[in-house]
């Protein structure tokens, strides 16, 4: 997915324009391009939750720039504008699951601790009956998860 212009307005990318090289500006547009795509498929495994796509990833950058102000932004170098762009392109992507990975959250390592630290889910298993977990237990489970 290609950048859009509102990111490249902001003025963490404006810096980074500033301090990076040619071939560095490049890696971080390539990065938040293939995370942009990525956080569009989030939607499909969290349809309830907020849109977690290319635009929640554009305000954290808005919103990391306004924390910093704009004289903290021109002490930053490439490296350190960089690294805020793309974690806050690449800071959600954990909540994106491929249907193979869906279909095998029971199998996952850290289901029996989500189970056992989560009561409730638990007896949503029971009740649903089956070993695939009902879809509002799978979200729970992919957004506690999400972070590993």
């Amino acid at each position: 997915m290609p950048l859009t212009a509102t990111l490249k307005t902001l003025p963490l990318w404006m810096q980074l324009q500033n301090c990076a090289t040619p071939a560095q500006l490049a890696m971080v547009d390539e990065l938040t391009a293939y995370a942009a795509g990525v956080l569009e498929t989030v939607r499909d495994t969290f349809p309830t939750y907020t849109l977690h796509n290319h635009v929640h990833a554009e305000n954290v950058v808005r919103l990391m720039g306004e924390l910093l102000g704009a004289e903290q932004i021109k002490r930053l170098t490439g490296l350190e504008a960089a690294m805020l762009i793309l974690s806050a392109y690449w800071h959600d992507v954990g909540m994106a699951y491929s249907e193979t990975e869906r279909a095998a959250l029971t199998k996952d390592p850290l289901w029996p601790q989500f189970l056992h630290e989560h009561p409730r889910a638990r007896i949503r298993m029971h009740e649903h009956g089956t070993a695939d977990p009902p879809d509002d237990t799978a979200e729970w489970y992919c957004r506690w998860a999400h972070a590993e």
